[in-house]
């Protein structure tokens, strides 16, 4: 007598190839929510916002494998997923994961513009109110979501469209809709006409920001130099780097914007002759530019491994001139091994394990 197969193990619904999707659909129709009661119920907007990103985020991961999904991937049992009896991934290690899986997409700017969405939401949830705008103002709820968002779907769009390839559409439209409607950010941008003000007294240019089109993007007040500056946006807080670069060879005054999200420019090519500028020349320039003015010393930066391109631009702030990071005075420190000066994080003794210039002491110093 021919013996039957055993039966195979039911597959949990979340392991399935359409849940993907499912999540998706779900994150899209929060979203949806959100923009559409936004004027009628603050409260139930920002809901839906914090629950459409934290969904997508989780869709994300989901596409990479499945238990990503959980907050305990070691002890969940195969029977805890049949009967949905476990517990998800919370918003805080959702992104630390995120960081971790994605470290290219989730730089620091991308993550600190998910925090507030996080904080407003559980502000929401603990301490609700009839009209949340008397505790949280209004326009604060609106900067959080419109910056937010704009770090989303630069993502979807650019590094995961192939991952949300069928969705593009539906996030193309929201897309749309957060941004079709600005007046939900015109209080912002009349609250703070006075910062700009004496901006535009001394006949500096203020430029449109491409995040919520409104013209209310200024630069640093009394930086060391103009050659590299940071530009920031007084309604939706987004930051753009502007370089002032001189072309050597025709002489031409160049001007380029290198936006918060968007990716390094390769090399520099002057509008007039075309001519590539190389990135030793910018260096260069900041330089001349800041003699006389500060300390010019040598420092590398941890952040992109290169020697020699971090200069000051204030009295307590530090930029990288070929990855733009910003470090504060407290980031700069001095290997106790090779005595190099660098600027970022310590995560253990340099004296003992280096500085990622030198190695520290290795065994044959003991």
């Amino acid at each position: 007598m021919r013996r039957r197969k055993k039966p195979k193990s039911t597959v949990p619904i979340i392991m399935k190839r359409d849940a993907f999707h499912g999540i998706v659909r779900n994150a899209i129709a929060n979203f949806q929510k959100s923009v559409s009661c936004y004027d009628t119920d603050i409260n139930q907007s920002v809901m839906n916002f914090a629950t459409g990103l934290e969904l997508t985020l989780k869709a994300r991961l989901h596409h990479e494998h499945w238990t990503l999904l959980l907050e305990d991937m070691d002890r969940t049992k195969q029977a805890q997923l049949e009967s949905f009896g476990f517990i998800s991934v919370s918003m805080n290690k959702l992104l630390t994961r995120m960081q971790l899986i994605f470290p290219s997409d989730f730089k620091s700017e991308v993550v600190k513009s998910f925090g507030p969405i996080t904080k407003i939401r559980n502000q929401t949830m603990h301490c609700y109110s009839p009209d949340m705008a008397d505790d949280i103002r209004r326009e604060d709820i609106a900067r959080a979501q419109l910056l937010a968002w704009h770090h989303l779907y630069d993502l979807i769009d650019n590094q995961w469209s192939v991952v949300f390839k069928k969705h593009l559409d539906d996030f193309f439209s929201l897309d749309n809709e957060f941004r079709k409607n600005p007046a939900r950010l015109k209080n912002v941008f009349e609250a703070t006409e006075a910062i700009r003000e004496p901006f535009r007294k001394r006949r500096i240019k203020i430029w449109k920001c491409g995040v919520c089109s409104y013209k209310s993007k200024r630069p640093e007040d009394n930086p060391y130099s103009q050659v590299v500056m940071s530009y920031y946006c007084d309604v939706c807080r987004s930051m753009d780097i502007h370089v002032n670069l001189r072309c050597d060879s025709c002489k031409h005054d160049n001007h380029f914007v290198i936006e918060s999200l968007g990716f390094l420019p390769p090399e520099f090519k002057c509008g007039k002759c075309l001519r590539r500028i190389p990135h030793e020349h910018l260096i260069q320039q900041y330089v001349d530019s800041i003699a006389q003015k500060c300390d010019q010393r040598s420092i590398s930066c941890r952040s992109c491994g290169k020697q020699g391109t971090v200069f000051p631009i204030s009295d307590e702030q530090y930029r990288c001139l070929d990855c733009f990071q910003i470090f504060n005075e407290g980031d700069i420190h001095i290997c106790e091994h090779c005595a190099e000066v660098f600027a970022g994080s310590i995560d253990e003794p340099t004296g003992f394990y280096g500085c990622g210039w030198c190695d520290g002491h290795s065994e044959s110093d003991f």
